[in-house]
């Protein structure tokens, strides 16, 4: 089709892009396949990994599977700084300040900060 009539493609086609809203979903009937069935589930994993908390300043992110950067440092460990304006992530195995693309995209976990003795 045109640019002024683009095509039209529906679930039961197994679209690729899965960043449907969760108000939309939840106005969804019974799937009308198994394309339909398992695209609404991409679009529910990726709806939670994208819903959940920011790392904040002093929290260490752990990805589920380690990154190789281009100068071939391995990493799933990373501290989040504060710096000025900017949050920041560093790799724990050397503080090399690093970016990670679509990092609300993928699996990780939080390890809080530990928290500070108390004055007794």
């Amino acid at each position: 089709m045109s640019s002024t009539n683009p095509t039209r493609l529906s679930e039961t086609m197994g679209p690729y892009n899965y960043d449907c809203p969760a108000s939309i979903l939840d106005l969804l009937g019974p799937p009308g396949n198994e394309y339909a069935a398992q695209w609404r589930e991409h679009c529910r994993q990726r709806l939670a990994l994208t819903t959940r908390r920011k790392p904040a300043p002093g929290d260490m992110l752990v990805l589920a599977e380690p990154l190789t950067f281009t100068d071939g440092q391995s990493e799933r460990s990373f501290r989040v700084v504060q710096s000025g304006r900017k949050t920041t992530l560093r790799r724990v195995s050397d503080g090399v300040g690093v970016k990670i693309s679509k990092l609300m995209s993928r699996a990780w976990t939080i390890v809080p900060p530990p928290a500070a003795p108390s004055a007794s």
